[in-house]
C-alpha cells in the first residue's frame, strides 16, 4: 500500500507541474492536478500552434507516464490495490478524454455544451465515455433530429474527433443530415478528408479514385454540401501538395475549394498561370495527359467563375474514374488556355464582384493532422 501511495502522489505531482513551481500555500494536490489539466485545456485551444504543440506532448507525456506507472500495480497481490489502482486508471483516462475533448470545442461550443449537460445529460455521458455503441446511438438519434438552434452541433464536433472511424462517419452523417456549418467543424471534415492516418491501404494501385477510403470521400462530400468558405485555402493548400501524387486525390480537393465560391482564390491563384513546368504525365487510355500547377490554378479559378472547362480543353475525365481531372494533352493547348483566362479576366477583373479582392493566404499542410482524436 505505500508502494501505491508513493506512486499516487507522483503521478499527482507530475500531473500539478514542476516540483519547483509555486503554487499556493492553501492548494491541495488534488487542486493542483484540476488546476493543470485546466491550463492544459485552454492551451490546447489556443490559437497558438506552437502552445497548442507543446500542450498536445505535454499531455502524451502525462497520459503515457500515469498510465505505465498505475498499470505496473494492475497485478498486484492485494485486491485492494488491484481495485484502487483500476479506479484510479479509469479515472484518470476520463480526465484525459475530457481535456481534449473541451479543447476541440470553441467557448461558444463550450456554453453550448453546459447546456447540454442539463437537458441531456445521457448524451453528454456517451459523448465523453469510451463506449463505441453508445456514441453511434447519440449520433443517429442527432442525425434525425430538426435542429436549427445547432445546439447539439458540439457533440457532433467531438463526435469528428473520435477515434471510431464509424463514430465519425456518423458525425459527418448528422452533419450532412442537420446542416451544421460551423467554420471548428469544417476545419475538422478538411482534415478529415486528407490525413493519411485515414487512408486504407489498397495496394498499388495509381487509378484508384483519389486514393481515398470512405471516411475521406465522406469528409469531401460533406464539405461540398456546406460549401464554407474559409475551407478554400486548406483545401487548395492541400491539392497542391499532392501534384505529385497519381492517384488522382486534388482532384476531387479541388473541385470541392471551387465550389466554396470564394471568389478571393482568383488573385491567390493568378501568379500560378506561370508555373508550367510539368510535374507528371499519365495516359487516360486515348492519350498522354500532362499536369502542371498552371492546370491546377486555372481548373479552380474557371470553375469558381462560372465558365466552362470544356471551353479551356482541359482534359476534365469524369471525377469518380479515378483519374487526375486537370491537365492538358498538349502544351500547345495548355498555353491557349492560360491566355483564354488572362484575356477573359482583363475584361472582367473590374466588375464589382471581381474588384478588390484580397489573396488569400494558403497554409502549410500537415499531412499528420487528422489523426488527432480524443477517446
Amino acid at each position: 500500500m505505500k508502494t501505491l501511495a508513493l506512486i499516487i502522489f507522483a503521478c499527482a505531482l507530475l500531473l500539478a507541474g514542476p516540483v519547483w513551481a509555486d503554487p499556493p500555500a492553501t492548494s491541495s494536490t488534488p487542486e493542483l492536478v484540476r488546476q493543470r489539466m485546466e491550463k492544459l485545456s485552454v492551451d490546447l485551444s489556443s490559437a497558438d500552434a506552437g502552445v497548442r504543440s507543446a500542450a498536445i506532448k505535454t499531455l502524451d507525456v502525462l497520459q503515457r507516464t500515469m498510465i505505465e506507472s498505475l498499470t505496473s500495480h494492475m497485478n498486484d497481490r492485494d485486491p485492494e490495490v488491484r481495485a484502487r489502482v483500476a479506479a484510479l486508471l479509469a479515472e484518470f483516462q476520463r480526465q484525459i478524454r475530457t481535456t481534449r475533448a473541451m479543447a476541440c470545442l470553441s467557448d461558444t461550443q463550450r456554453q453550448r455544451l453546459a447546456s447540454l449537460q442539463e437537458s441531456h445529460q445521457e448524451y453528454c455521458q456517451a459523448m465523453f465515455g469510451t463506449g463505441k455503441q453508445l456514441k453511434l446511438s447519440v449520433l443517429k438519434d442527432i442525425s434525425r433530429k430538426v435542429d436549427r438552434q445547432k445546439i447539439y452541433e458540439p457533440l457532433v464536433i467531438l463526435g469528428l474527433y473520435s477515434q471510431f472511424e464509424d463514430v465519425q462517419l456518423a458525425a459527418i452523417d448528422a452533419v450532412v443530415q442537420s446542416g451544421y456549418d460551423n467554420p471548428q467543424l469544417a476545419a475538422r471534415l478538411v482534415e478529415l478528408s486528407y490525413s493519411p492516418g485515414n487512408v486504407q491501404n489498397y495496394g498499388y494501385n495509381p487509378y484508384n479514385p483519389y486514393g481515398v477510403n470512405n471516411l475521406q470521400a465522406q469528409a469531401l462530400a460533406a464539405l461540398q454540401k456546406i460549401r464554407s468558405l474559409d475551407t478554400a485555402a486548406p483545401l487548395t493548400a492541400i491539392a497542391f501538395s499532392l501534384m505529385n501524387d497519381y492517384s488522382g486525390r486534388q482532384a476531387q480537393l479541388a473541385d470541392t475549394a471551387a465550389q466554396t465560391g470564394n471568389l478571393r482564390l482568383l488573385p491567390t491563384l493568378l501568379p500560378k498561370l506561370a508555373e508550367t513546368a510539368i510535374t507528371r504525365s499519365m495516359s487516360n487510355g486515348v492519350s498522354r495527359i500532362s499536369y502542371t500547377n498552371a492546370d491546377l490554378a486555372l481548373y479552380i479559378m474557371v470553375t469558381v467563375t462560372g465558365q466552362s472547362v470544356e471551353d479551356y480543353n482541359i482534359c476534365s475525365t469524369p471525377i469518380n474514374s479515378g483519374y487526375n481531372s486537370m491537365g492538358f494533352d498538349s502544351n500547345e493547348k495548355r498555353m491557349d488556355a492560360i491566355k483564354r483566362f488572362r484575356e477573359w479576366w482583363d475584361k472582367n477583373k473590374d466588375l464589382p464582384k471581381y474588384k478588390d479582392l484580397k489573396p488569400l493566404v494558403l497554409p502549410d499542410v500537415n499531412h499528420n493532422t487528422g489523426s488527432d482524436t480524443i477517446d
